[in-house]
């Protein structure tokens, strides 16, 4: 069934999203969804029955529905991995990013996830952020990809490694940058104050 998800902890609905009270529970419709954040204190564990496995089998009902974004100033057609809610787990503890990557890796090598349904986001105030993308080239990331990867293919990780204060005015930036449901007009201007000071971050592109 992929007409609704897993509980998942925050959903950030975009403007656009009426409200649809129900007797029993708020209904959220996914064209009217931002993003979903499912947050985890420790992901350090990376086995079948681990918190972090939970949360990517969250994620994955999330991904499974389908939400179509409005084509208006948009060039192109977007692909459908584009289409999906952009998901993220968010944690305080993890382990080292390699090793993450290497666990998304081998859930899809052994069927358990498909690529389209891997979190956007893993972001760690311990070990910084993890970014996954389908279409590399549609995401802000894609000239840093350029100047370090010589493998061109439309997947990558990328593992940007920042902590604190940094990870969290990055991730937010990230955050802006999702493929929302409608454009907005004013959210460059956000993006811009955002973008000062986080000139340097070190990163480095891991091939799927």
């Amino acid at each position: 069934l992929e007409s609704c998800s897993q509980e998942i902890d925050c959903v950030i609905l975009a403007p656009n999203h009426p409200p649809l009270m129900t007797p029993r529970r708020e209904v959220i419709l996914a064209e009217g969804v931002f993003s979903a954040i499912e947050v985890k204190p420790d992901i350090g564990t990376l086995t079948e029955n681990s918190e972090f496995h939970r949360a990517l089998g969250q994620v994955q009902s999330v991904k499974k529905l389908r939400r179509t974004i409005s084509a208006f100033l948009i060039n192109g057609v977007i692909p459908d991995a584009l289409q999906r809610i952009p998901c993220v787990i968010f944690s305080k503890k993890s382990r080292n990013a390699i090793d993450t990557i290497n666990y998304m890796k081998n859930c899809v090598a052994e069927g358990i996830i498909a690529p389209n349904e891997l979190p956007d986001l893993v972001v760690t105030l311990d070990n910084g952020i993890i970014f996954h993308s389908l279409h590399i080239e549609k995401t802000p990331f894609n000239e840093w990809v350029k100047q370090k990867s010589s493998v061109h293919t439309d997947e990558k990780y990328i593992h940007l490694k920042t902590d604190n204060e940094i990870t969290l005015c990055l991730f937010l930036l990230i955050l802006l940058c999702f493929k929302e449901p409608e454009p907005l007009i004013s959210d460059f201007i956000i993006k811009d104050y955002i973008k000062q000071g986080l000139d340097g971050i070190p990163f480095e592109v891991i091939e799927p």
